[in-house]
């Protein structure tokens, strides 16, 4: 990942281990193009913190910090080399494409390989989120974007067909 960062023009890249990829809350990842590792420096800084230390050095340790989540990492990308990540995305196809046969337009844009986002037509997005939650188990974000309410469908490895009908059951039931 780094070499395409580069490639990008990317200076500093951050990100989180735990969404995706699985691991424990509080593990992510920082890249910084090598040109300002110099000026990059931990909000918070420890013993490693010294003149002339690396980047890795310097954002290497703070203090009483809990190391678990990050050390879970490297299972956490073995794990998730098992995932069938073909078969999330011809999930989240198959959900698109449920959703637009309902009306449901796809949110403009290039969407994320296991996510689709679609419009719904006016209301409270929070009380239909909980609606979908209470009434048929299913968590989806419904949200305001751009003066549109919004639902975005997250497929991951642990979810199935079934699944997206208690969703399209739900929408069908409620909207």
């Amino acid at each position: 990942m780094p070499l395409e960062l580069a490639a990008l023009g990317a200076d500093v890249y951050a990100g989180n281990c735990h969404k995706w990829l699985c691991a424990p809350k509080g593990a992510g990842f920082l890249w910084v193009r090598r040109e300002l590792h110099a000026t990059v420096d931990p909000l918070v800084i420890s013993w490693g913190h010294r003149d002339g230390a690396s980047l890795a050095e310097r954002h290497d340790w703070q203090g009483t910090r809990d190391p678990s989540a990050y050390l879970a990492v490297p299972s956490a990308i073995e794990a998730h080399a098992a995932f069938d990540l073909e078969r999330c995305e011809t999930l989240a196809d198959a959900a698109e494409r449920r959703l637009a046969e309902r009306g449901y337009a796809r949110v403009s844009g290039r969407p994320a390989p296991l996510m689709r986002a679609v419009v719904l037509p006016p209301g409270d997005p929070d009380e239909l989120g909980r609606l979908l939650y209470e009434r048929f188990r299913v968590e989806v974000p419904v949200y305001d974007w751009e003066g549109h309410r919004t639902l975005r469908v997250s497929v991951a490895p642990y979810n199935d067909e079934e699944d997206i009908q208690r969703l399209i059951d739900g929408l069908e039931a409620l909207l």
